[in-house]
């Protein structure tokens, strides 16, 4: 359901009829009238238009079409439908505008005067990031921390935004019609000139035994747009940058990734990014400064504990990693909790290393009540790059092992004791499909697994039969396709922990990942 073409207008096949098929979004934007008719295959008498409120957020159901006929034959994947939605913002004067887009697929703002506009379409937060306690960091009100930054032009702008339900993210509507709740807000801001610190980004650990709980650390800033890009160079006597410097464009949020100079704290600690604006002619010429911004943590809202008062209390110890070998690209976050049996530990056990559900952030008072307090062992909750968990493939499995190895190194500096080499895999729901894929690939570093509720592979969740793609594309290309998406096929990987001791539970009445999808691994074993 969330395919794109890949030459075209992203909304070419849902209104080519009565639209101007070499510029499909603005003859709907512009063209179409409320009303005319589209076709449909959810029902007979064609597509639904519907009106709605003009403030977020919206919420959009069809109960016009016989759901429980559609399921009844399709299942799950006759439920996934996708909507067009189109409305219009009048812009009193030039202005930045902070554009928070949460559970939209994509969008895009067109100027009503521009005879000939050039259609740019905006990825949206289908996942609903800017919700998150991520998204929401010392940004309770207002914009999130992932909202956009758009330069818009006086005068009035079509908007036109693409909505989806999908089964994963929204769950199972059971009787009642699928509904896509849009929460799409549009922030104005005075245009600045310059770099701006955004503190919601920047990334810190907490502080044990009076050290960093980390390596390295991210300062976040943003450039609004309707500026020339700039390079940024860091100076700081408590941290070092493995670039000379760092580009920034227009409109973009970047976290900075430093490392410290040394983990001891520091009170004082401090940086100063310097911008240089780029020059269009010559990208390599190094333009004079044009400002310098200082950026301290906020040192006093983290932990700073002694190790024994840390064991003890078995709070949850924010940690920083580098995930790219030299830490230097990227800056992630996992969290250690400590043996509930200090100071009486007898012998370390296998490290707990833990790979949390969808939407679920890792500091979450509920996640952290949920995992398992063993005698002698700690565990390790991995992010996996966002709440999502990136599905735990790709970049986040690198992470997750990334996590493992920064906590062996933390625990030894800070309090002095070395892990237990050996790992235990634990994973929930996203994640328990995460410990079966990361296990298959890794059975060398995994002593045991404990899979809760995971499935097996995405297109067996929800099946991918309604798609585009499987009516319309070419054999061969859908070859390719699928041949591509193998390495994520944890059937074909199974016989990899043939020799690797397995707990696996599920409900037998859960309704969001059915049952039969671990008793289809476990079987396969």
């Amino acid at each position: 359901m969330r395919e794109h073409p890949l030459t075209h207008s992203p909304v070419l096949h849902q209104v080519r009829q009565n639209t101007d098929t070499a510029q499909p979004a603005v003859s709907f934007a512009r063209e179409t009238k409320y009303g005319d008719p589209f076709t449909t295959q959810l029902r007979a008498s064609g597509a639904v238009w519907k009106r709605l409120p003009g403030t977020a957020p919206v919420q959009i159901a069809f109960p016009e079409v016989d759901w429980m006929l559609l399921r009844s034959d399709h299942g799950w994947a006759a439920l996934q439908y996708e909507i067009l939605m189109r409305s219009h913002v009048d812009v009193p004067e030039d202005m930045e505008v902070r554009i928070d887009s949460e559970q939209v697929v994509e969008y895009a703002i067109i100027p009503s005067n521009d005879p000939e506009p050039m259609v740019r379409w905006y990825v949206g937060d289908i996942y609903g990031f800017g919700s998150t306690p991520t998204g929401r960091h010392l940004s309770e009100e207002g914009p999130s921390n992932f909202a956009r930054s758009v330069h818009l032009k006086k005068g009035r702008h079509a908007l036109l935004v693409r909505g989806l339900y999908e089964i994963r993210m929204f769950g199972d509507p059971k009787d009642q019609p699928p509904k896509i709740k849009i929460d799409f807000k549009l922030w104005p801001r005075k245009q600045q000139s310059g770099l701006v610190l955004e503190p919601g980004v920047d990334m810190f650990p907490d502080i044990l035994q009076g050290q960093y709980a980390g390596d390295v650390f991210a300062v976040g800033v943003r450039l609004p747009p309707n500026v020339e890009p700039v390079t940024i160079d860091i100076e700081s006597e408590h941290a070092k940058a493995a670039l000379p410097r760092y580009q920034l464009l227009p409109g973009q949020t970047r976290a900075i990734p430093l490392r410290f100079t040394f983990h001891k704290a520091d009170k004082n600690f401090s940086v100063k990014l310097t911008t240089r604006p780029i020059s269009i002619e010559d990208p390599d010429e190094v333009a004079e400064a044009h400002e310098t911004l200082e950026w301290k943590p906020q040192l006093d809202s983290l932990y700073d504990l002694t190790a024994d008062n840390w064991l003890q209390s078995g709070k949850p110890l924010r940690i920083t990693f580098g995930t790219s070998g030299s830490g230097d690209t990227n800056v992630a976050r996992a969290v250690i909790l400590p043996p509930p049996d200090f100071p009486k530990i007898e012998k370390l056990q296998p490290v707990l290393l833990c790979l949390h559900g969808a939407g679920v952030d890792i500091e979450a008072e509920g996640w952290i009540k949920e995992i398992p307090r063993v005698n002698g062992m700690f565990a390790v909750l991995a992010t996996g790059r966002n709440e999502w968990g990136e599905d735990w493939h790709g970049g986040a499995v690198t992470e997750v092992w990334a996590a493992r190895k920064a906590a062996d190194q933390i625990l030894h500096r800070s309090v002095g004791m070395q892990h237990n080499h050996e790992t235990v895999l634990l994973g929930h729901s996203n994640g328990g499909q995460g410990v079966w894929h990361v296990g298959q690939r890794n059975p060398d570093l995994v002593r045991g697994i404990v899979a809760l509720s995971g499935y097996t592979t995405i297109n067996n969740y929800v099946p991918f039969t309604e798609q585009r793609s499987n009516h319309f594309a070419d054999p061969a290309l859908m070859g390719i396709l699928q041949s591509s998406l193998t390495p994520y096929n944890n059937e074909i990987y199974v016989s990899n922990l043939a020799s690797v001791p397995m707990v696996v539970v599920h409900g037998a009445e859960d309704d969001n990942v059915p049952a039969h999808h671990s008793r289809t691994s476990f079987i396969a074993l």
